[in-house]
Order: C-alpha cells, then structure tokens, then sequence
C-alpha cells in the first residue's frame, strides 16, 4: 500500500526543500493521516474551492498543488476566511493537500524548465539565475536566431495553446503583451509566475530581453524604461501568471505515475479563468 508519507517523501525528493526560497511556505497543508493510502492524486496550480469539489467528487485522497493554500498563518479556523474554509472542507472529506511553491520553480524539470520545453526551448542549454537566495529559479537562454520582439511573444502564445490543447486544457488560452524597446530578441532571462523581482538580476546576464508571467502595471512602468549597466533598456514579454506555471502540472503528473504507476493521478486545469477575445 502506498501511504501518502511515501507520496510526499517522493515529492521531497522531487523537489528538494533547500531549494524553496526564504520565508516560502511550502509544504504540508492538510494532513490528518500520513499512514491513509494515496490511491488517487489529483494536481493543480491552486486549490481553489473548485478543485477541492473536484477532488473530493473524483474520490482522490491528495491534492498536490504549486502554490500553497494557506500563505499566511490561520489563526482561526473560522469557516468565513477563506483558505480556513478550504482546509476544513477537505478534511471533512479525507483528503490530504500538499504544496510545493519556489522550489518547484527551481527544481530540475519543474516551473520553468517546463515552461521552456512548452516553447520550444532545450532546458539543457539554458543556465540558472536569480537573487543570492533563490538563484536557481529563473531561466537564461539565447536563440539559435534572433526574432522580433513580437514575432517571440507571437511564438510563445502559439506555442502555449499548443501545450494546453495538447494536454486536455484547450479553454487555457495565453495572452502575450510586450513591451518592445527596439532590439531583437537573441538572449532571454524567463521566470515563470510573478517574476517581477528576479528583473534586477536578470539585466545583469547581459540579456535583451525579460520573460514572466506577471508584473504588476506600475513596476512594469518602471521596468520597460530601466538601463542595464551597459546603458542599454531590455523588451519585456509578459504570458500570464497561470499560463507559465499550469505547464509543470503535466510534469508531475508524470513523474509521479511513473514512480506509482498503481496511483490515478490527474492534472486538474481551471476552467474559470478566461482570456477576453480568444
């Protein structure tokens, strides 16, 4: 019997926990058994109400999830905050939810050497980058020919809905803005997510253009008009939060029936978040 201690030792080798960043919580956040058995394993971006019904109408025992359900302490569990609400609907229905946040990111075949694969990209060629104490999550790489900034963002949109409808997702749909600061695109730091913070260090990898997910509107004002040292401004693509990180839930639903190939194990994609126009 496969007990869900064997599944998140697994997952602990999976994704090393040295490798999460400072302050991440990452981890277990509901566990009442680790001896129940983990006969079903449903994974996810984000254990939104949804997906916990989804889990609990699909029988699964766990729920893997990159971000964590809880952020921030619960001091209470008071049904009225929201990830308390969560919490105790699922373990009213016996089932187990684990997260593995920035050391996801970081890990070998996590976040962001999926999100290169889903674009076409060799993880192998690509080196890591980052702050001092999370220098392994984020991606640089160069082109084997430069593009046009909107003929890349163009290649990334294409390149992701291909990934989702290739994966059952077909309603993920990408939106790709940029900010195009008139160099071609030849050498790019990529950070999957809210990678907003990793942009000072990205521009000292000597890099033209900057990839993520998200940057909030007034950084992102800041950011398009910023200098490297060489007195140089860099292009800014931006894909989507969800969209550069739902491509790891495949990953692990590999690995994971590959080590348990008696476990169900499903990718779980949201249905409810749209992309206008598409």
């Amino acid at each position: 019997m496969t007990t869900l201690k064997t599944i998140i030792d697994y997952l602990d080798s999976l994704a090393p926990r040295e490798l999460s960043c400072p302050g991440d919580s990452d981890g277990i956040d509901v566990c009442f058994d680790y001896n129940m058995p983990a006969e079903k394993i449903l994974i996810c971006l984000d254990v939104t109400m949804d997906a916990a019904k989804a889990a609990r109408d699909g029988g699964y025992s766990l729920v893997v999830s990159h971000h964590s359900m809880m952020y921030n302490a619960v001091e209470k569990f008071d049904c009225k905050i929201q990830s308390a609400e969560k919490a105790l609907y699922l373990a009213r229905n016996n089932i187990a939810a684990v997260s593995m946040h920035t050391r996801l990111d970081a890990a070998p075949g996590g976040v962001n050497d999926s999100l290169l694969e889903a674009i076409g990209v060799d993880p192998a060629c690509a080196v890591g980058f980052g702050p001092a104490d999370c220098d392994k999550i984020g991606r640089v790489f160069e082109l084997e020919k430069p593009h046009s900034v909107e003929g890349f963002a163009v290649h990334i949109k294409n390149k992701l809905d291909e990934h989702y409808a290739a994966n059952n997702a077909p309603f993920v749909k990408s939106r790709v803005d940029f900010v195009d600061n008139g160099r071609a695109v030849r050498r790019v730091a990529m950070v999957g997510g809210g990678g907003q913070s990793f942009f000072a260090d990205a521009i000292k990898e000597n890099i033209d253009t900057f990839f993520t997910g998200e940057i909030k509107y007034p950084t992102l004002v800041e950011l398009m008009d910023t200098r490297a040292e060489n007195g140089e401004k860099v292009n800014i693509i931006i894909a989507g939060h969800y969209e550069t990180e739902a491509v790891v839930l495949e990953f692990l639903r590999r690995k994971i029936k590959t080590a348990f190939p008696e476990i169900e194990v499903k990718s779980y994609y949201s249905e409810r978040i749209k992309v206008v126009g598409v």
